[in-house]
C-alpha cells in the first residue's frame, strides 16, 4: 500500500491532496471526516477543511488478491474551531428549563466530551434519542444523561433574560449515590471558564430512573446569550442506572416557572 497526503498541517479553508499510488487494487474508499468531500474512491482526492481542528483522513484498499490494508493520516488544521449551535435551532430561554439530552450541536471536544464514542444506554437497550454522536443518552421515564465519568462534559447555549441570582434545581436520578460533583461553568469570550457553581454528592435516589430534585442556590448569571457547561467532576452522577433529566432555573427565592 502507497499513499501520501501534500500536507499534514495546513490553515482553515486551504486543502490538502491524497494521492493513492497502491496497485493490484480491486476497491479504494477514502474517507475524510470534516473535510470536503467526505469520502471518494478516486486515487487523487483534494480536501478542504473549512474549520480549525485535528482530523483523521481514511484509505481503506482491498487488493485483487481479497486482502485489505488501511492507512490513517492526521491532518492539523489552525484556525478557527468548529463553531456550535443550540440543538433545537435557538437558545434555551432562562429563567426556563434546560433539556440534559438537547446538548448543543458541534460534536465532541466542542459541544460535548464523553470518554468513548460508543452510547452505552443504546447498548444497553434503550430507544435512541439522537444518533448523531456517542454521548450516554437514555430514553425511559425520562430522558437523560448517564452512564458518567469524571471529566466529561456538555454545554447548552443560553439566553438570560435578566442578570440576577438563580437557583437551579436538577432532576437526577443515581443508584449507588454520585462520587464526585457537577460543576456549573460560563464560558468567557476568552475561552475559558468560569465555575459559578456545583450539584455537590448526593446519596442514591433508589434507582436509575427514580428521579428527584436537588437545588443549587446562588448562580449569578449574565443577561444575554452565553454557553453554559456542565462538567462531571465524579462519576455515578448516573452510575450506570441513571443521570441527569435536566434543570430548571428560576430566581432565587422564586418559585420554578
Amino acid at each position: 500500500m502507497v499513499a501520501t497526503a501534500s500536507s499534514t498541517s495546513i490553515l482553515t479553508g486551504e486543502s490538502v491532496t491524497f494521492t493513492d499510488n497502491s496497485t493490484q487494487v480491486q476497491t479504494r474508499l477514502w474517507e475524510f471526516p470534516g473535510g470536503t468531500p467526505e469520502s471518494s474512491i478516486a486515487e487523487n482526492v483534494t480536501v478542504t477543511y473549512d474549520f480549525g481542528g485535528t482530523y483523521e483522513a481514511t484509505l481503506l484498499i482491498t487488493f485483487v488478491d481479497n486482502t485489505s490494508e488501511e492507512m490513517t493520516f492526521t491532518i492539523e488544521v489552525e484556525g478557527t474551531d468548529i463553531p456550535q449551535y443550540p440543538h433545537l435551532g435557538a437558545p434555551v430561554i432562562l429563567p426556563g428549563t434546560i433539556e440534559a439530552e438537547n446538548y448543543n450541536l458541534g460534536g465532541e471536544g466542542v459541544a460535548y466530551h464523553d470518554i468513548e464514542e460508543e452510547n452505552k444506554a443504546v447498548t444497553a437497550g434503550s430507544p435512541e434519542y439522537r444518533d448523531d454522536d456517542g454521548i450516554d443518552i437514555e430514553v425511559g421515564a425520562g430522558t437523560n444523561i448517564g452512564y458518567a465519568n469524571a471529566d466529561e462534559w456538555g454545554e447548552y447555549t443560553v439566553d438570560v433574560l435578566a442578570a440576577e441570582t438563580y437557583d437551579f434545581n436538577f432532576v437526577v436520578a443515581s443508584s449507588p449515590g454520585s462520587d464526585g460533583p457537577l460543576l456549573i461553568q460560563r464560558e468567557e469570550q476568552d475561552g475559558t471558564f468560569t465555575d459559578l457553581g456545583e450539584l455537590p454528592v448526593f446519596a442514591g435516589t433508589g434507582g436509575g430512573q427514580v428521579y428527584d430534585t436537588v437545588t443549587v442556590s446562588g448562580i449569578s448569571l449574565n443577561v444575554g446569550s452565553q454557553v453554559l457547561r456542565f462538567y462531571f467532576g465524579g462519576g455515578n452522577l448516573a452510575g450506570t442506572l441513571g443521570g441527569i433529566v435536566g434543570l430548571g432555573c428560576g430566581g432565587e427565592g422564586q418559585a420554578e416557572p
